[in-house]
């Protein structure tokens, strides 16, 4: 079980029913923005706080201020190369050594999201992925796969 040192009361009023409701604090999740800690009771895949609405008219929204622009295009080109992270576990372990450019494509590899490429000589191409990198035949196109 995780302690927690957060000065929470056990219980809290419901403002609806005039009742008390205990919360309980045990699982130790807390909003990736503010580090609020989010009650166990609520859905265990909630990640951010429920928006809240103060009296001067003000919301605050830590989903919203949390996704900006620049960290969801991020979050778009980790969750590719984690995609192609596994594609690469899966060539390895079914001892695939090449493929041909429509399994490339098929699989999902995008030389865009590659970490480094560059020209091994007139014939070959090697571009570099977090799980190991590719040797392209730039005449027929015969793909080598090369664990890191």
């Amino acid at each position: 079980m995780i302690n927690l040192n957060f000065n929470i009361p056990d219980k809290i009023l419901n403002k609806e029913l005039g009742e008390i409701i205990p919360h309980t604090y045990k699982d130790g999740r807390s909003c990736r923005y503010c580090n609020s800690p989010i009650p166990d009771h609520i859905n265990k895949q909630r990640e951010f706080c429920e928006k809240r609405v103060f009296l001067n008219g003000k919301t605050l929204d830590c989903k919203s201020l949390y996704w900006t622009p620049k960290r969801r295009k991020e979050s778009k080109i980790e969750k590719k190369q984690q995609e192609i992270c596994t594609s690469f576990r899966e060539l390895v372990e079914f001892e695939k050594n090449e493929m041909t450019l429509e399994e490339l494509c098929i699989k999902g590899f995008s030389l865009y999201l590659s970490k480094q490429s560059y020209v091994l000589n007139e014939k070959e191409m090697m571009v570099i992925f977090e799980g190991g990198h590719l040797i392209i035949d730039r005449k027929t196109y015969n793909i080598k796969i090369v664990k890191s």
